[in-house]
């Protein structure tokens, strides 16, 4: 389940998680309620040719809309959290913390995963997490650490360059480490299904 404001870029992330290419002005079609995306995914350990689905629920943002994630995030495996650099500036960290507590609670098994979308908006010397600086740094660093005793994994992308959808796919698998054989991975041929 990706969730996050509105705009921050969840639909473009999970269009490129289902090897989907970036799609140009979709800043006016903002998810109403949810939309919902999959790809095929191999299982390391099993016969050859043996796969499954990953499912993507794309939560919108809009205020009238986060009542559904918790209601979604009783039947996900995980949660990706999506924050852009604009709007991690302007979050108030206590809130978020009350909001997400909750919604983990509701789920199964809390696996999280926080994203920091649309990378490509810093300036070029901050395309890499080292490189990361200022008060971005700071909100990010600040939130992961108030976060912590919630198990996340971390990652930063730009669905528009590609940049870091390796290490988004990779961390997503990882939140999975507590499970026995087989581990899920991405298939390189990934299809749409809407």
């Amino acid at each position: 389940m990706l969730i996050g404001e509105t705009l921050v870029g969840k639909t473009q992330l999970c269009r490129a998680l289902c090897g989907l290419s970036f799609q140009e002005g979709h800043k006016s079609n903002v998810t109403i309620g949810c939309g919902y995306n999959t790809t095929k995914i191999d299982r390391l350990g099993e016969v050859e040719g043996a796969d499954g689905r990953i499912l993507f629920w794309d939560m919108g943002g809009n205020l009238r809309f986060k009542h559904m994630w918790t209601q979604f995030a009783r039947k996900v495996d995980a949660c990706i959290y999506c924050f852009d650099p604009e709007g991690l500036l302007k979050i108030n960290i206590k809130d978020l913390m009350t909001q997400t507590v909750k919604l983990l609670a509701s789920m199964k098994k809390p696996r999280l995963l926080l994203v920091l979308t649309k990378v490509d908006l810093l300036p070029n010397s901050q395309h890499d997490a080292e490189l990361i600086q200022g008060e971005i740094k700071k909100k990010w660093d600040s939130l992961y650490q108030h976060l912590l005793s919630q198990g996340p994994r971390r990652a930063l992308c730009s669905a528009k360059s590609e940049f870091g959808i390796d290490s988004v796919k990779e961390e997503l698998v990882n939140l999975f480490d507590d499970l026995p054989m087989p581990v899920p991975v991405f298939n390189s041929t990934k299809k749409k299904h809407h």
